[in-house]
């Protein structure tokens, strides 16, 4: 017999465990860790992909409310409108509500026009708020 398969036997003879492997405890310790950490992976993806949507929806949101007033303060029809409108706007794909509140200053010949976008569910995703100086005629 060659000496490689001598000193099995021997070994396996004696009881000697100098050639063990891994022990099912630490196996399944691995395994736990590696479960935390792939469980840890997974709520970062979600996080993000929840903050990735948000950021969408608010940009989407800022960008109706600065184009509606810049519209509001090109027009001059504002001044014979209600202090107070409303609506909603799609926006690629998306629904969104909008309101314009107008504030005059007398004594500065100026109108605030404010403008906040809301989602469907009422949450305020944007504003914008411009000045318009009036003069008298």
């Amino acid at each position: 017999m060659r000496k490689v398969e001598k000193d099995r036997i021997k070994i396996l003879a004696t009881g000697n465990k100098t050639l063990s492997g891994f022990t099912i405890i630490e196996i399944l310790v691995a395994f736990f860790i590696l479960a935390i950490a792939a469980l840890a992976f997974s709520s970062l993806i979600t996080d993000s992909s929840r903050s990735i949507n948000l950021i969408e929806e608010r940009f989407l949101a800022n960008n109706i409310a600065e184009n509606l007033a810049l519209k509001n303060l090109v027009k001059d029809d504002y001044l014979t409108s209600s202090q107070y409108d409303e609506g909603e706007e799609t926006f690629l794909g998306m629904p969104f509500i909008w309101e314009r509140e107008l504030a005059t200053s007398v004594e500065r010949n100026r109108i605030e026009i404010e403008i906040k976008v809301f989602s469907e569910n009422g949450d305020l995703l944007g504003k914008s708020k411009v000045f318009k100086e009036v003069f008298a005629q």
